[in-house]
């Protein structure tokens, strides 16, 4: 395989995006969401690299899954509450619905 063609790993600010990331998604901006299992946070980090806490899932237990809108809002399956949350571009979080048992994925 020619030198070109193989791929660079960067880490983006690791430290700084809560405990146990397990879902990801990105915007169309190029800004990254996790969402931090351990921590019951989302975190965005840009393009620059810059990290920040959007908000805490208050409303969901340890989100695993997470997804955005064309809106920007955020979406996360919240693992041990058993629920689906919004968090709107202006940081408010709400509870959308109770799903079955400890849900992981969302689309």
């Amino acid at each position: 395989m020619p030198a070109s063609a193989l791929a660079t790993t960067t880490t983006l600010n690791a430290t700084a995006t809560g405990a146990d990331p397990y879902g990801i998604t990105v915007d169309s901006a190029g800004n990254i969401y996790t969402a931090n299992h351990g921590s019951n946070t989302v975190s965005k980090i840009t393009p620059s690299g810059l990290t920040t806490t959007l908000n805490n899932t208050a409303t969901g237990g340890n989100p695993y899954g997470i997804t955005i809108d064309s809106a920007g809002n955020i979406y996360t399956s919240n693992y041990f509450s058993n629920n689906v949350s919004k968090i709107t571009p202006a940081g408010v979080t709400t509870t959308l619905a109770a799903t079955g048992t400890n849900p992981a994925g969302i689309t």
